[in-house]
């Protein structure tokens, strides 16, 4: 009853005013009179006086020439300056910038020309000649910086001071100032909305705002300021892309150490939520590297995060329906991000870090886990009623993916009745052909009903046109009557601004909201502070709820028509020629003075504290991420993974699992390998085709490693999957296409020829009439040369006439070098083992310059022993030498080719006794 009574009592007192602003701006003649209703309207717009309704009216009633008058005047009277009538300017449309319209107002241009004018750093107004104009200048950058910290927060508002050129004088305004938040969060604003791209050229004073940024997080002790800071570095944090931050980057561990002591305070939940956030952006910006507490000089931030992400993940999916899973999305997405980031910094704790923190992490992470398979558990078994391919449960099964692969303990059973369910949703969804039927009969219907609808849109079109060029007519008649009186003078006073009939008619035809709604703002020209050749003139819209008022006086403003063209070379948006300049009395600059006293007054004034945000509640969650981003962000979808995503995420978890019996059974009965290895046939499609995969390479080699491990864990169980054999006879089809390619993926290549070596190693085993290798031995020659020749090409021998040999890495291999030792060496383990019982790869071999090459090396070098070279020539040294042994022991062919070579002398010289024994045996076999 109240809360009617309070809204009916502001909408008449509201009409009222409006009433009276409208009166008295039709009775307005001088330039006083005007002033005087360009105050009044603002100060109730500033205040709050009017319903949305009449505030919008009030809005179109402003009279842009009197603005511009008042930064364009060139000469005033004696007891007032020029300046005093520009920062009346700024202040009046600094109380305007409230509101989004403002980006539509005719001197938008000229308000940020003479913004630039102001936070410039040579600004010509900074000159502090005394007491007066120091505070005048003071005063003038305050409502510089409420105009472009109000302008910011709009959709498109950032676009705008970039195109001004006034974004890029914010960094240097605020460094040389330090003063407040509002341009720091103008920066913020636009970093987050536009990325860091624009700070390219100035990452060092940038690095700079955001010191000075966490420092005042820090030192402040006013909570509602220091969670303002939270929120700007927050929006810094989160544009970062192009720029590198790490643990080495100055304001990184101070910010960490500050948001450590920020999160074991007890808060206020939307509080807790601004750190919560502030954290996210860390870790995500930075690393989980953050959490460490070698960076942090303790265990309290990586206890506090996983103790809060572990709360915050049970509250999400507790009580989680179909009606309100999209509404949880993005907070579970956002705490199961920083859940990954705590787990990969627990696993990298050292032995040295304190036994009980560890283990009291360790066990709120177990817990966590256990949450989300109770959760998938209950998606699997339908208990929700949710889409098992909804995209929380697609996130969820993401996270838990995270944790088994670092906390490798032995898997429970629920975990193991998991798998079919994770199997199921990396498979793509393959509709009944009835349901294709349906979906494409609704598509043709649609396709119908929208050329029906454009029909309708074109006959509207042409009835509106007709409408519109009537109107014209009309419009074109008053225009001329106006033409003819707008030099005739109204008691000796200056014509007056009043309303102009063909704008009060476009008004008309439109519904009350459409003239400045988003639409509109983000279809606006970007605005540009080039001169204008537009001739503005001031409207005075005097109607009330959409009729046209009896008070509307049809006297136009001074028009320029006269003048001819304008002046091209002024920046302005108004010129001399529209305008005359304003002369204010003393009665009109105290009636300015009672308003800038009010404007200050509140600016001043501390937020309320009992003005708290609704905990948890869905508008304060809003509320919330407007005040982080600075725009209230649209309903996007989330993004989906698709089913190779979620196979993505799953493979390192599966790495694990397939080492468990009971786990590997289930992933074989649920077919959970014939996913993997048809991944792995569209991936390695794709390279041979010379596409881009959409996937990164670090997920095919999850999947060939994972392959791998279970041919050599498991050996019975992998020869006994089709889809295995099917994998190795592709890869020995398809190695000699994939390592020939322009330019070959190296951890890919040598990830496939690893794992197909091992498969070869298994098909050895089994019986000697193995149908695979008998269907792909033509192909085993061509095979094992196209390996021995990509091997060969990691490195590179140097020979100097005056000195020994060098052997040395690849140059195109050397950068990732220590990414692909490892799988490199287990290649040539695999065909040094190969070697002794296929008769293809000895033949290869013996006609390879491969061991000829490496066999002159070790001859020509001049080391003692093979200690003696350096690491990566001994790596590979160390890595070919069981390659020599079991070659020479193996094939007689072999070893005639490394006698050839000196091998003999090379045995001796490095004490190679297998290899000698085997060279000495064939040289005692053919001398007899």
């Amino acid at each position: 009853m109240y809360a009617a009574h309070a809204k009916k009592h502001k909408e008449e007192t509201s009409k009222s005013q409006l009433q009276e602003c409208l009166k008295f701006a039709n009775r307005a003649r001088s330039d006083n009179d005007r002033f005087s209703v360009l105050i009044e309207i603002t100060h109730h717009i500033w205040a709050g006086g009017f319903t949305d309704a009449d505030k919008e009216t009030a809005l179109k009633a402003i009279d842009h020439h009197v603005l511009a008058q008042l930064i364009n005047t060139s000469t005033v009277t004696s007891e007032h300056s020029i300046d005093l009538y520009k920062s009346i300017a700024l202040s009046v449309f600094a109380a305007l910038s409230v509101e989004p319209v403002v980006l539509h107002f005719p001197v938008l241009k000229d308000f940020l020309c003479l913004v630039n004018g102001v936070i410039r750093p040579d600004s010509r107004f900074s000159s502090k000649i005394n007491p007066e104009s120091e505070v005048l200048f003071t005063s003038m950058c305050q409502d510089c910086e409420d105009i472009i910290f109000n302008i910011s927060k709009f959709s498109g508002g950032t676009q705008i001071l970039l195109d001004s050129g006034t974004f890029y004088l914010l960094l240097d305004y605020f460094l040389s100032c330090h003063q407040g938040t509002k341009i720091l969060s103008s920066i913020a604003i636009a970093m987050r909305q536009q990325g860091d791209a624009i700070f390219l050229d100035s990452v060092n004073k940038l690095n700079d705002a955001i010191t000075i940024a966490v420092d005042r997080l820090g030192k402040i002790s006013n909570l509602p300021e220091k969670f303002e800071y939270a929120k700007i570095l927050t929006s810094f944090l989160l544009g970062l892309s192009m720029i590198e931050v790490s643990i080495k980057t100055d304001w990184v561990v101070p910010l960490a150490a500050t948001v450590q002591k920020l999160i074991l305070l007890k808060l206020h939940p939307d509080d807790d939520e601004i750190v919560l956030q502030l954290v996210q952006a860390l870790v995500g910006s930075v690393g989980s590297d953050v959490l460490d507490p070698a960076v942090t000089g303790s265990f309290h931030l990586l206890k506090a995060v996983v103790a809060r992400v572990s709360v915050e993940i049970y509250m999400q999916l507790d009580g989680i329906q179909p009606d309100n899973a999209s509404e949880r999305h993005s907070k579970l997405d956002g705490v199961y991000k920083l859940l990954c980031g705590a787990v990969q910094c627990a696993a990298g704790l050292g032995e040295d870090a304190e036994a009980e923190s560890v283990i009291a992490v360790y066990r709120k992470l177990v817990d966590t886990r256990d949450t989300i398979m109770e959760f998938l558990y209950s998606v699997a078994d339908q208990e929700l009623g949710l889409p098992q391919n909804h995209s929380v449960v697609l996130i969820s099964v993401r996270a838990l993916a995270a944790i088994l692969a670092e906390i490798t303990e032995e898997p429970n059973p629920n975990l193991i009745k998991l798998l079919p369910f994770f199997n199921l949703l990396c498979q793509p969804v393959e509709y009944a052909d009835d349901v294709i039927l349906e979906v494409k009969n609704a598509t043709q219907a649609a396709l119908e009903n929208i050329k029906m609808m454009g029909m309708n849109s074109i006959l509207e079109s042409d009835g509106q046109e007709e409408t519109d060029k009537m109107l014209d007519r009309k419009s074109s008649a008053l225009d001329k009557k106006r033409t003819e009186t707008s030099n005739a003078e109204i008691d000796g006073a200056s014509a007056s601004s009043c309303e102009s009939l063909g704008a009060l008619r476009d008004l008309s035809l439109q519904s009350k909201d459409s003239n400045y709604s988003n639409s509109s703002l983000n279809s606006r020209e970007k605005p540009n502070l080039e001169s204008s050749t537009q001739n503005t003139e001031a409207l005075d819209y005097s109607f009330h709820n959409g009729v046209a008022s009896d008070m509307i006086h049809e006297e136009s403003v001074r028009s320029d028509t006269q003048s001819g063209s304008m002046d091209k070379g002024r920046d302005h948006f108004f010129t001399s020629q529209s305008h005359k300049d304003i002369c204010l009395s003393k009665e009109s600059i105290e009636e300015f003075r009672i308003f800038q006293d009010a404007v200050n007054l509140a600016r001043n004034k501390p937020a309320s504290l009992s003005v708290r945000k609704v905990s948890f509640s869905s508008k304060g969650k809003k509320s919330l991420v407007k005040s982080i981003t600075g725009v209230i962000p649209e309903a996007t979808p989330p993004w989906v993974p698709g089913p190779d995503d979620v196979l993505g995420f799953l493979l390192p978890a599966y790495l694990f699992l397939a080492d468990c019996e009971d786990a590997l059974a289930v992933m074989v009965e649920s077919d959970s390998f014939q996913v993997v290895v048809n991944f792995l046939q569209r991936t390695l499609s794709h390279l041979l085709e010379g596409k881009v995969s959409m996937h990164p390479e670090m997920m095919t080699t999850n999947a060939l490693t994972l392959v791998q491990n279970v041919h050599t864990s498991s050996p019975e169980t992998a020869a006994r999957m089709h889809c295995f054999l099917d994998l190795f006879e592709i890869f020995i089809l398809s190695v000699p296409n994939l390592v020939n390619l322009p330019s070959p993926p190296p951890q890919i290549c040598l990830k496939v020829v690893d794992t197909s070596l091992t498969a070869y190693k298994l098909q050895m085993m089994g019986s000697k009439k193995n149908t695979t290798l008998t269907r792909i031995k033509h192909s085993q020659a061509r095979f094992f040369k196209a390996v021995v020749e990509y091997l060969k090409t990691a490195y590179e021998i140097r020979p100097h006439k005056k000195r020994p040999p060098l052997l040395v890495i690849a140059r195109d291999l050397r950068r990732i070098w220590s990414s692909l030792v490892e799988s490199w060496i287990s290649c040539i383990a695999g065909i040094s083992e190969l070697v002794t019982s296929v008769e293809e790869l000895q033949e290869v071999l013996v006609k390879s310059s491969f061991l000829a090459e490496f066999l002159a090396f070790l001859r020509n070098s001049e080391v003692p022993s093979l200690e003696d070279f350096p690491e990566e020539a001994s790596l590979i040294v160390e890595a070919l030498l069981p390659l020599l042994e079991n070659g020479a022991g193996a094939s007689d062919h072999i070893c005639e080719l490394i006698l050839y070579n000196k091998g003999l002398d090379i045995a001796r010289k490095f004490n190679l006794r297998k290899l000698a024994k085997h060279l000495v045996r064939f040289s005692k076999k053919t001398a007899s």
